[in-house]
C-alpha cells in the first residue's frame, strides 16, 4: 500500500502570524542562550575561508518567546508535543517517525495536531 507524503512545513494562510511568533519562540528555546547555539568559547570565531559577511541574523524577541513558551506549555499534551517537535526538535534532527512513535499517533494525525495547536495558540493570543 502506497502512502502519500505529508508536508509538515505547510502553514495555512490564517496561521501565518502565529507561525512567525512560533519561529521566534523556536530560536528562543532552541539554544537555551537566547539564540546562540554554539559554545561560548567559539561564539565570536570566524573561519577566514568560509565566513560570509552578509550572513543574515534575525534577533530573538525574548519577551514574546517567553510568552509563547508559557502558552505552548498550557496546550493539551499531544498538541504541545507536536508543536514542540515541529518547531524545535525537528531542527535538532528528530524526524517525524520518531515523533509519531513518542506521541503514539500516525503521520497524518501528527500534521493535524500541529495545525490544531497553531489554531489554539492563535485563538488564545487574540
Amino acid at each position: 500500500m502506497k502512502r502519500d507524503a505529508i508536508d509538515f512545513h505547510s502553514v495555512r494562510f490564517e496561521h501565518e502570524a502565529i507561525h512567525l511568533r512560533l519561529l521566534n519562540w523556536a530560536r528562543y528555546v532552541g539554544s537555551g542562550r537566547g539564540g546562540t547555539a554554539c559554545s561560548p568559547m567559539f561564539r565570536l570565531y570566524r573561519c577566514p575561508d568560509t565566513w560570509v559577511d552578509a550572513m543574515p541574523h534575525v534577533p530573538v524577541d525574548t519577551l514574546d518567546g517567553s510568552k509563547i513558551e508559557r502558552a505552548v506549555a498550557k496546550l493539551p499534551e499531544k498538541h504541545m508535543g507536536a508543536v514542540r517537535w515541529s518547531y524545535v526538535y525537528s531542527n535538532w534532527g528528530v524526524g517525524p517517525f520518531k515523533a509519531c512513535r513518542v506521541l503514539a499517533v500516525r503521520q497524518d494525525t501528527l500534521n493535524e495536531l500541529v495545525h490544531d495547536g497553531r489554531s489554539m495558540l492563535k485563538n488564545r493570543s487574540a
